[in-house]
């Protein structure tokens, strides 16, 4: 008996090509926010007129670190790569509340979660990648 017919064959798995592209879109943000807030946050303070406190500024970096590694999960199949952005959003919702940014980005803020958890679901011929996330 040959090996290959006692093994299981892992299913072949298909990702839409939209989701694709927003799995790298969110690491690129995730990327993106980190560089931003660690290089850039003079400009920001003073474009912004305000003083960001080092609780925000480690706050953002953990959000973008997280963001970014939860979409490279996704992009290796990786369930826990969701649950990682859900955690990313609702420190960005404490964030939010504590910079009292008003209903608007706070809703928003969360809905990115239903968002993304659609984008996974886009079907590519049989299968979606959340059908194939394990």
């Amino acid at each position: 008996m040959e090996n290959s017919e006692l093994t299981p064959q892992e299913p072949q798995r298909v990702r839409h090509g939209f989701t694709t592209f927003w799995l790298w879109y969110m690491f690129v943000n995730g990327v993106s926010s980190i560089l931003a807030v660690t290089l850039m946050r003079k400009e920001f303070e003073k474009f912004l007129e305000i003083q960001f406190s080092d609780m925000f500024v480690k706050f953002q970096i953990a959000i973008g670190v997280l963001t970014a590694l939860s979409s490279l999960l996704l992009l290796g199949w990786k369930k826990i790569g969701f649950h990682g952005i859900i955690i990313a959003n609702i420190l960005s919702l404490y964030l939010n509340i504590k910079m009292e940014s008003g209903l608007a980005n706070t809703i928003f803020g969360l809905s990115q979660i239903f968002i993304l958890y659609l984008i996974l679901k886009l079907r590519k011929g049989e299968t979606s990648t959340w059908d194939g996330l394990k």
